[in-house]
């Protein structure tokens, strides 16, 4: 396929070059000519016209996502990256949006024992990602936690903002999920050293998870405890994400978020802006 590829900062370019790897015709613009030969020198080539395209992955700023969305006048399936945009968008011909880390090891690992009833009627969670920050100018919400409150949706099922305190830059939310069970996640640009990691509670014991170091385990409180430890990477998991939204392309159901998730999460992170300003 002819896949266009906007944006070609660290993860458009990452991207690309993953759709090189898998045999796939990638052409790409950036307002930066030296990444746009970047990818020439890559194997890929310089976007002319979007006529012709197969599908687009969407790297550009979040603030230009509705933009693409918008003007998509040729209906072609794309992969926005995350977070989905900065405000409600139609997302017809949004197949995947860049949530990642349901391509993680351990994430899988934990979908599965939750599946397998592991520590019994689920309480409660923790999610947490911190990080001392000097790049990124988004709003933390809207940064990390369109990660992160993916993630709590996924494992947890569909949610609610409860509450949510903080500033741009540090964050602390609480949901409501369906099943009755409420989790917590902070969020932060200032925390050192790194910490990406969930706890889930359940009657029976505690599935655990250091994100980072791509270890989980299930502490239980009466039977043999359970561990796992990843062998995968995140250049695996972005490479998977690339073969998922190629099978997606061609309507294969697939790991990746859709676009009505990502619209779904999208609106968890604009709740929770809004009662952290308000």
């Amino acid at each position: 396929m002819k896949i266009g590829v906007f944006g070609l900062g660290s993860i458009g370019m990452r991207h690309a070059k993953n759709l090189i790897a898998l045999g796939q015709e990638v052409h790409g613009r950036d307002t930066d000519p030296d990444k746009e030969w970047d990818l020439v020198a890559a194997g890929g080539k310089i976007i002319e016209t979007a006529g012709g395209l197969h599908a687009s992955v969407i790297a550009v700023p979040s603030e230009h996502h509705a933009h693409y969305i918008k003007y998509n006048n040729t209906g072609m399936p794309m992969l926005m990256e995350k977070p989905l945009a900065t405000e409600p968008v139609d997302i017809s011909n949004v197949v995947m949006v860049g949530n990642n880390l349901r391509f993680h090891g351990c994430v899988k690992q934990a979908k599965q024992w939750l599946a397998e009833d592991h520590i019994g009627k689920l309480r409660s969670a923790q999610f947490t990602l911190a990080q001392k920050n000097t790049k990124y100018k988004d709003h933390v919400i809207l940064n990390w936690g369109s990660h992160e409150l993916d993630l709590a949706t996924y494992l947890l099922g569909d949610a609610s903002v409860v509450s949510a305190t903080g500033t741009d830059r540090v964050s602390f939310i609480q949901l409501q999920h369906r099943n009755g069970v409420r989790s917590n996640i902070h969020l932060d640009y200032v925390t050192e050293p790194h910490v990406r990691c969930f706890q889930i509670l359940g009657d029976e014991g505690a599935i655990c998870v250091n994100l980072e170091h791509r270890i989980a385990w299930v502490s239980r409180y009466f039977r043999r405890h359970e561990e796992f430890q990843g062998q995968d990477t995140w250049d695996d998991n972005y490479k998977e994400e690339m073969q998922a939204f190629i099978d997606r392309i061609n309507g294969k159901k697939t790991l990746g978020a859709t676009g009505a998730e990502g619209l779904e999460v999208l609106k968890l992170c604009l709740e929770a802006i809004r009662l952290s300003q308000s």
